[in-house]
């Protein structure tokens, strides 16, 4: 049952093929446009005290992306304030960052220090 549903959904020029050959070559290039579709890269950064408006505009374009089925966002963060091994921060504004990140099931997952003995150049996957 859930290999026929499957096959239903896959594009009709993937399934009428006469040949296993050219079968595996088309459904390759389906399942990659898939893929392809469903993953979003947001690049941020900014500076450390960026105003509130700026970050609305960060966490609305979070909000819109987060609906992908992966997602990558990388940038300049500077938030020095922040303990990623305990997820918490002095500033308010790192912790509403936290929060934003919790919200959206992003990790993080740079563990070394990339500037002034922080990791501040981050990465995060969901």
């Amino acid at each position: 049952m859930r290999v026929v549903k499957h096959w239903n959904r896959l594009p009709r020029e993937v399934v009428g093929v006469p040949a296993l050959e050219t079968f595996k070559v088309r459904l390759d290039g389906a399942l990659s446009n898939l893929i392809y579709l469903k993953m979003s890269l947001l690049i941020a950064g900014g500076p450390p005290n960026q105003d509130e408006e700026a970050d609305k505009i960060f966490y609305k374009q979070l909000a819109e992306v987060s609906q992908s089925l992966a997602l990558v966002l990388v940038g300049d963060f500077n938030l020095l304030d922040v303990c990623w091994k305990y997820n918490t921060a002095e500033r308010k504004q790192s912790r509403r960052f936290l929060e934003r990140v919790a919200d959206h099931f992003l990790t993080q997952q740079v563990s070394e220090p990339t500037r002034e003995g922080a990791p501040l150049d981050l990465l995060f996957t969901n």
